[in-house]
């Protein structure tokens, strides 16, 4: 870390921290009460800030390894809805999902991604169902054509 110079006399106190980031642009993180720089460039609070990424560190490593070791757990027997080949089927996924969360067995994270591709797989089961509504349309038209 940097030491910052104090700004000049006079200098208007910011909304952003006053120091440069090491590519020469400005900091723009909020200052510590009081001050002129975020935690990150106060030489007064290193020490501070040093702990705070400590603990920051620590406690992501903690999630990770949490993650790891989470194992989604298949119902069982599995219910109605498990092979996700229809749109009901997937919308019962997605209760499901919402189901796990709020009773604190699924990670929200891992709820996000299940969530995301039960939307997309919801999107191709519409896309189908309007395909199949057209070609019927499209066989009709021709039908009405030739008689």
């Amino acid at each position: 870390m940097t030491t910052h110079p104090p700004p000049p006399p006079g200098k208007v106190r910011t909304s952003r921290c006053a120091a440069r980031k090491d590519d020469g642009s400005p900091c723009g993180a909020p200052p510590v009460e009081g001050g002129l720089y975020c935690l990150s460039h106060s030489d007064s609070l290193r020490h501070v800030a040093e702990a705070a990424r400590r603990r920051g560190g620590r406690a992501r490593g903690i999630q990770l390894r949490r993650a790891a070791r989470a194992v989604f757990v298949v119902p069982d027997p599995p219910p109605a809805w498990w092979g996700l080949r229809s749109l009901d089927d997937v919308v019962g996924g997605l209760g499901f999902v919402v189901q796990e969360v709020v009773q604190g067995q699924l990670d929200p994270r891992t709820a996000n991604a299940v969530t995301g591709a039960l939307n997309v797989m919801i999107s191709a089961f519409r896309a189908g169902e309007f395909e199949a509504r057209l070609a019927a349309l499209e066989r009709a038209i021709e039908g009405g054509e030739d008689g």
